[in-house]
């Protein structure tokens, strides 16, 4: 195994040199591999639509781009001009932006060895206080710590919650891009690794978090902010572990994943009606990880999404992220947009997918279904449903109607099972979808205020 990945970085170490010695021919190469991989998301696009002349409009106009964009690149020979800060590592940005990053390595109790990011306090100011109100923060589906720092100053959430003075922990599940270890396993080679869900990450990742941020900074509570799935793990652990409601001053839940019943999202809406296909698809082939982080996969994305085309722009923000995310291209803040898909995806495991995806479908917040497995697995036909009525602890909730994965309805339904919900805040624009939760050009005003001033208020 250590010569295979030997191996796998000597050839990214080769696709670098290469890159740069020989910048003008592989520009090219990269705009129709990415283009290619685009073109197979739009087809699905295509496919949803009703009527036959919608489709063949999406497919038209994305052959048209493509075809622009890859004569661009063979005249030009050369990549668009990066965002200065696309390529740096996360402690590289926060070293750049004067805030002091620090990296811890906790080991659940099942065996998984999972990252969570620390920051301690911005350097510009001159004094750290030896105690100060901690908040912990977790992304969402195939997201990564990152997702809440690379927008930077003045609009990352966790820039501004050290800015007013809180001690700023935030987490990253088991198989992403900072949390691929076990003390058993290897993520490339064993196919057990990732036998998980979000159900683990509630059971397992999240109490070992809030465990050591407890301990060491020698506090007894802590305000919780969770995003998507990071609100459905959150869900997971008070239902599983009810007495970690104990150690939560304010859970704060951003586009609450509860129930993906009824949502608007193309991808899952496809995938409902072809799972039967798709699901002993991926068991065929042994594929249990998606959406991997790695050096190639950043480029390509860096390279047309972010790029100053505004056709490429528009591909990316209202046919392929739309899909994939959520994303409404119309809100974006596009200062911020580069970077943060400089470092999104970040992985996940398929089950976890499969996970969301009976869901959607059941229409149910239960564990997961092993179909001819739940008798010997939970003595019952059906999975089990997670009680969420045990979730005591204050609970705040920030939701859109216009989030293609949230169904309103649904998550009043579920909300009415919780007994603390201390606010439902709608956020005021029905475009506002569900990667506007960290992309949106007015977050603060829209969003991130109102959710400081809830910490604060808990604080």
């Amino acid at each position: 195994m250590d010569a295979i990945q030997n191996a796998r970085k000597q050839i990214d170490d080769v696709y670098d040199q290469a890159g740069e010695t020989f910048e003008g021919f592989f520009a090219p190469v990269r705009v129709y591999v990415k283009s290619a991989f685009f073109f197979l998301l739009v087809i699905i696009d295509a496919v949803s639509y009703t009527k036959w002349y919608e489709r063949v409009k999406t497919v038209i106009i994305f052959s048209i781009s493509f075809l622009f964009f890859t004569s661009i690149a063979i005249l030009i020979g050369k990549s668009p001009p990066q965002h200065p800060d696309v390529g740096l590592t996360l402690f590289q940005f926060c070293e750049k932006y004067n805030y002091s990053l620090e990296a811890v390595d906790l080991t659940t109790e099942d065996g998984y060895v999972i990252t969570v990011h620390r920051i301690r306090w911005p350097r510009y100011k001159k004094s750290c206080p030896d105690q100060r109100p901690v908040v912990l923060m977790m992304h969402g589906i195939t997201g990564s710590s990152a997702d809440f720092i690379v927008q930077g100053v003045g609009k990352s959430l966790a820039f501004q919650l050290a800015d007013q003075g809180f001690d700023v922990w935030i987490g990253n599940q088991r198989g992403n891009f900072y949390s691929r270890r076990h003390i058993m396993l290897d993520a490339d080679f064993d196919q057990s690794f990732w036998d998980f869900s979000y159900h683990e990450i509630g059971l397992y990742d999240l109490p070992a978090m809030i465990d050591h941020v407890i301990k060491t900074t020698n506090q007894t509570k802590l305000t919780y902010v969770g995003l998507s799935q990071g609100c459905t793990a959150y869900l997971v652990m008070t239902s599983l572990k009810p007495q970690y409601n104990n150690k939560i001053l304010v859970a704060n839940l951003m586009a609450p994943a509860i129930s993906l019943y009824n949502n608007r999202n193309i991808l899952f809406k496809l995938w409902q009606y072809t799972n039967f296909i798709v699901e002993p698809l991926f068991n065929f082939f042994e594929i249990h990880e998606i959406l991997r982080r790695d050096h190639i996969t950043s480029q390509l994305l860096a390279y047309l999404c972010v790029g100053p085309h505004k056709i490429a722009n528009w591909i990316c923000t209202k046919q392929v992220g739309k899909i994939l995310s959520g994303m409404n291209g119309d809100e974006i803040d596009y200062d911020i947009f580069p970077n943060t898909f400089y470092n999104y995806p970040s992985g996940t495991s398929v089950k976890q997918l499969l996970h969301f995806l009976q869901s959607k479908i059941s229409g149910n917040f239960s564990h997961y279904n092993y179909y001819d497995q739940n008798p010997i697995i939970y003595n019952s036909l059906t999975p089990p449903l997670y009680d969420i009525s045990k979730s005591t602890a204050p609970v705040a909730v920030y939701f859109s109607r216009g989030d293609d994965f949230l169904n309103v309805e649904t998550l009043y339904n579920e909300l009415k099972k919780m007994p603390n919900v201390v606010l439902k805040y709608k956020v005021p624009n029905d475009n506002f979808n569900h990667a506007d939760f960290i992309l949106n050009r007015d977050i603060n005003k829209l969003l991130y205020n109102k959710v400081i001033g809830i910490i604060k208020k808990y604080n």
